[in-house]
């Protein structure tokens, strides 16, 4: 059930409905799970910066059940990062990754806690 968070200091309009449906899509397919699962909350307009820059920039913060690694997690970092530059134009260096493993007892849906499987 991931959760992701992408924060940007971009402008709504450049950030747009069908880029969050656009990103879902590929975060299930990325991450190998299904679309049902997965959150994406967007967050356009925030006041960012990074290396004394105000240039664009955004945050992406996953959060699933699951043990994550270096192994886990880089081919994750490259497959997002090329689709955000394609898709809304930050630099790679200006995409930032916030991997956040998450116990099921942490995680709550439909009425329920979620479980070890």
């Amino acid at each position: 059930m991931p959760l992701v968070y992408f924060r940007t200091n971009l402008l709504k309009s450049q950030v747009t409905r069908e880029f969050q449906k656009l990103l879902s899509a590929k975060v299930a397919s990325t991450l190998q799970k299904p679309e049902e699962r997965i959150s994406v909350s967007v967050m356009t307009e925030m006041e960012m910066m990074r290396g004394g820059s105000f240039d664009p920039l955004c945050e992406i913060e996953i959060s699933s059940i699951g043990k994550g690694s270096h192994e886990r997690n880089q081919p994750y970092v490259e497959t997002l990062t090329d689709f955000v530059c394609e898709h809304i134009g930050v630099e790679p260096k200006r995409v930032i990754f916030l991997f956040k493993d998450l116990e099921p007892h942490e995680v709550g849906f439909d009425g329920n806690v979620m479980k070890l499987k």
